[in-house]
C-alpha cells in the first residue's frame, strides 16, 4: 500500500511554558510546506502572521461542513505528532499512529488497574 501523504497539520502558535511563550508554528513553517491549521495558545485570536496556505482553528471550524468522510489506514499511519516540552533537552516531535492510544489503554488497565468507571487523570503541562 503506498503512503497517503499529509494533508495538513494543527498546531498551536506557542506553547506557553514556564511564563515564556515557545514558538511552535514558526517551526513547523521552516520544517514543512504542509497546510497547518493554527490554534492559538491562549485567547480566540492568533499572535503569529499565518502563510497563505494555513487557516486558523477558527476560520477552520467554520468552514467545515457537519459530516465528514472516514479514511481507512493502516494501523502504523500517524494520526498526532505530540510535541514535548524539552525540560530535558532540545524540543521533539513524538508521532503517534494509530496504535498509540489503544497500547496505552491496554497498558494503562493492565498495569494501573483502571476499569470501567474509574477516574483516571495524568496532569501535565
Amino acid at each position: 500500500m503506498s503512503e497517503i501523504p499529509i494533508l495538513s497539520t494543527k498546531i498551536q502558535d506557542f506553547i506557553l511554558r514556564g511564563g515564556r511563550r515557545v514558538p511552535l508554528y514558526s517551526r513547523v513553517v521552516e520544517a514543512a510546506p504542509y497546510e497547518a491549521i493554527v490554534i492559538p495558545a491562549s485567547g480566540k485570536e492568533l499572535t503569529v502572521q499565518l502563510r497563505c496556505q494555513d487557516l486558523s482553528w477558527n476560520d477552520f471550524l467554520s468552514s467545515v461542513s457537519n459530516y465528514f468522510t472516514p479514511a481507512y489506514q493502516p494501523i502504523d499511519s500517524v494520526t498526532n505528532i505530540l510535541f514535548s516540552s524539552g525540560t530535558t533537552g532540545e524540543p521533539k516531535a513524538i508521532p503517534w499512529t494509530q496504535h498509540s492510544p489503544i497500547r496505552c489503554a491496554a497498558v494503562t488497565w493492565a498495569h494501573i488497574d483502571v476499569q470501567e468507571r474509574d477516574v483516571f487523570c495524568w496532569p501535565t503541562n
